[in-house]
């Protein structure tokens, strides 16, 4: 669903409230998209080191 909240909520503003789509609304759509696939698969995972037991 995350995924799809982007593209939904451009798709409610247009047909709903009626706003007009600018060029830097597709823009920014891009790049909510661009950082969604690049956390997917291309960030590398940042997790807490593991604790050593001694």
């Amino acid at each position: 669903m995350c995924y799809l909240s982007p593209f939904m909520s451009l798709f409610f503003i247009a047909v709903i409230l009626g706003e007009p789509i600018m060029l830097t609304t597709y823009i920014g759509l891009f790049l909510i998209v661009a950082g969604i696939v690049y956390n997917q698969y291309f960030a590398v995972p940042s997790g807490k080191p593991k604790r050593q037991l001694s």
